[in-house]
């Protein structure tokens, strides 16, 4: 009995408090460039406060529409609550043929499609802050 009774002090600290907030809430959105959908982008938020909550990221579809995944929560969809800067990029990429037979030698050019301050991690002017519940984004982006 003295056994089970250690045991179960010992396991009590594991089961309660080392486990990570799990309670992500469901994020959807649709991202725009001067009121038109932007496709094939990939939208990041990154908690503005270490600790308070989880980098999620999403891509978005042809409708420029896009759904968070992350770590953590049920089948990684969403995030945690808390506020968030936001990054959006959007890559056209390019394969350059080889001028040789050899496919290896070909090679790859990239070009970012939006303005560069929507890819600063820093300083991006996109900030959301995520509540409980579900939440819509409607992410508006300049040129």
């Amino acid at each position: 009995m003295k056994f089970f009774q250690i045991l179960l002090l010992l396991l009590v600290p594991f089961i309660f408090g080392c486990s990570p907030k799990t309670e992500t809430q469901f994020v959807e959105g649709t991202v725009f460039l001067d009121n038109i959908p932007v496709s094939k982008a990939t939208v990041t938020f990154i908690p503005l406060i270490e600790g308070s909550g989880e980098v999620a990221s999403g891509f978005s579809d042809e409708n420029g529409k896009f759904t968070l995944s992350s770590q953590y929560g049920s089948g990684g969809k969403g995030t945690l609550v808390g506020e968030y800067l936001v990054t959006v990029s959007q890559m056209e990429i390019k394969v350059i043929p080889s001028k040789t037979l050899n496919p290896d030698d070909s090679k790859t050019e990239s070009k970012e499609l939006l303005p560069p301050i929507y890819q600063d991690t820093k300083n991006s002017p996109l900030r959301i802050k995520i509540q409980q519940g579900k939440n819509l984004i409607r992410l508006d982006l300049k040129k």
